[in-house]
């Protein structure tokens, strides 16, 4: 915030100085078309993240910063972060009549206050909220697309795992179904021997082409001796 320059402070006391104590007091009160509680509440956020009661060593103090010889000049009394936000808000509508909005330079640029204007500009007055508005809308719209996915993958997931139970199930039927064709040929496709059985006996009386050197060919894997065959051993007949 600008301080009273050392020409404006003197011309101000001497102001001071010939009015009668009703004047004077004429010349602190808050002016005609004062700022709004807003306005003054978007200086201060921009000045001092609206602490009103800041005083962090550098000169400047409160929520709108004054010095302290601005507070003083405009009748403030002790220090400006020690006063209340009224106080506050009542000493800097004295300032502002007096100088104007330069007394905020940078702050009321950034908020569009030039002149007489007594309102912030409305962008440049909420860019913070315009942001967290925006960040807000953004992050939801994240949300959703997040869930999207999440459920997209969930479903995949669902249907990987049920193709994969019926490839578990189809291997398994068709094992039982091997199996079972298996047991099919082997029952249409061997024999036990019996008393008085011979391989020769068994090519003949199962029509074996090849005779019992097929048969025995066969039944290598337990058979030894083609000559000697056991009651009860299952042998199986070679396919034509």
């Amino acid at each position: 915030m600008t301080l009273f320059s050392s020409s404006s402070r003197r011309a101000t006391a001497s102001v001071v100085t010939g009015m009668t104590l009703a004047g004077a007091a004429a010349a602190f009160a808050a002016p005609a078309q004062a700022a709004s509680v807003e306005t003054w509440d978007a200086i201060a956020s921009c000045e001092s993240t609206n602490r009103w009661d800041i005083n962090t060593g550098n000169g400047f103090y409160g929520g709108l910063q004054f010095t302290l010889s601005s507070w003083k000049a405009v009748g403030g009394e002790g220090y400006p972060h020690h006063a209340s936000k009224a106080e506050q808000i009542k000493r800097a509508e004295i300032l502002q009549d007096l100088q104007g909005w330069g007394a905020w330079p940078a702050c009321s640029k950034k908020l569009g206050l030039s002149g007489a204007d007594n309102a912030p500009d409305a962008y440049a007055a909420a860019p913070a909220a315009k942001v967290e508005r925006q960040s807000t809308t953004d992050w939801a719209a994240e949300q959703r697309a997040e869930e999207e996915r999440a459920a997209e993958r969930a479903e995949a997931q669902r249907a990987a795992a049920a193709a994969k139970v019926s490839k578990a199930e189809l291997a398994a039927a068709e094992k039982a179904n091997k199996k079972n064709a298996a047991e099919l040929d082997r029952a249409e496709d061997t024999v036990f021997v019996k008393p008085g059985d011979s391989l020769w006996k068994l090519a003949k009386k199962h029509d074996v082409q090849g005779g019992w050197q097929a048969l025995y060919e066969a039944n290598q894997d337990i058979i030894d001796d083609p000559s000697l065959i056991y009651i009860g051993q299952e042998l199986v007949l070679p396919v034509a």
